[in-house]
């Protein structure tokens, strides 16, 4: 029993020494800060911040550097050039490249090739077409002036143009009507904050083993599928009726709301670009569920063709080159995908930088 007791104690007393010092490094010569800045109703990225991310705890943690417009950027400073034209990416996650080194994001990789332009990502998790307006204005007051704008228009946008986005026109103002998710980010960051070894122990360690987990049925199951692809309550409109869709999440009438703002918010993009004479591009892209269910209940793909119909406008759609690459590939959402997320992975973000640069590049 005293030895049962005296290991108890001692382990005890080495979880609190752990995290007493993990907590005094994290704070001290770990100290990397969030590159955030969480307003109630409005959220953005920090200027001339070199700072960590970790976007949940199954992913790495990650670098992040921005500029002094509060972009994010390459840790090696790209300094624009007044000779150069200029290329705007707006979207959300995958635009911004969450879970990765922005040279391994398809906008870093973009930049990486066309090297002849400066490169301007105005992208950050759960922006949507309200802000890209906001931002593309704010971008034009400073004089800078676009030739090319690339808008990624996400599966999520639906939903964030509905319940999360508005934009005010007259006073050129953007806020958010969801003040407690900020709130929640701000507890998320304070956790990462102060304890930072044991939470990119538990990251490294989760990321690991669900990378062994997903190679070692690969191996025993012969080269068959492996994987079930999970849904999600936002893009599941495109392969559900309506009636069907998460009540949670979805009201009656927010597809029809949603969208209609889409079509909204792009047309005054549309007239932005047009007056500025830059060239106009919208590239839609699919979350797995999109590539395992199809487009039956709403065709996302039809709709971005709708939205850029006109000649000043010059589609970008890249999900029949994943299909493509599904095809080709049992195991592709975990060669495509991190793994329990809708994100693209390194190769996944390759595969749309591929298709991306052969469009704007003609």
């Amino acid at each position: 029993m005293k030895k049962i007791l005296f290991y108890l104690t001692s382990l005890l007393l080495i979880s609190t020494f752990i995290i007493i010092l993990d907590f005094i490094l994290s704070n001290t010569v770990l100290n990397k800060k969030s590159c955030y800045i969480y307003e109630e109703h409005y959220y953005e990225l920090k200027k001339n911040c070199k700072g960590k991310e970790k976007f949940k705890k199954s992913f790495p943690s990650v670098n992040i550097y921005t500029d002094n417009l509060g972009l994010r950027i390459s840790k090696k400073l790209n300094q624009k050039d007044e000779k150069k034209k200029n290329i705007f990416f707006l979207g959300d996650s995958f635009t911004y490249g969450t879970g990765l080194k922005y040279e391994d994001s398809y906008v870093g990789l973009i930049e990486k090739e066309l090297t002849n332009y400066n490169i301007y990502n105005f992208s950050v998790s759960s922006y949507s077409p309200s802000v890209y307006l906001y931002k593309i204005n704010e971008a034009i007051k400073l004089g800078i002036k676009p030739k090319k704008i690339i808008i990624s228009l996400d599966l999520s946008d639906v939903l964030d143009e509905t319940n999360r986005w508005i934009y005010d026109d007259i006073k050129h103002e953007i806020k958010t009507k969801k003040s407690e998710e900020n709130n929640h980010f701000k507890n998320d960051e304070f956790k990462q904050k102060n304890f930072r070894i044991l939470n990119e122990f538990a990251s490294l360690l989760n990321f690991n083993l669900r990378i062994i987990k997903s190679k070692l049925r690969n191996t025993f199951k012969n080269n068959k599928k492996t994987f079930k692809v999970t849904t999600s309550f936002q893009a599941s409109f495109t392969y559900k009726e309506t009636k069907n869709l998460n009540k949670n999440y979805w009201k009656e009438r927010d597809l029809e709301i949603g969208t209609a703002k889409i079509k909204s918010i792009f047309k005054k993009i549309e007239n932005l670009a047009d007056k500025h004479e830059s060239e106009l591009y919208l590239a839609i892209y699919p979350w797995a569920e999109t590539l395992e269910f199809g487009q039956k209940a709403f065709n996302w793909s039809e709709f971005a063709s709708e939205l850029c119909a006109k000649e000043t406008c010059t589609l970008i759609d890249a999900i029949p080159k994943f299909e493509e690459y599904k095809e080709k590939n049992v195991n592709w959402i975990n060669k495509l995908y991190f793994v329990n997320d809708v994100n693209f992975n390194k190769d996944g973000s390759k595969l749309l930088s591929q298709t991306i640069i052969k469009k704007i590049s003609n």
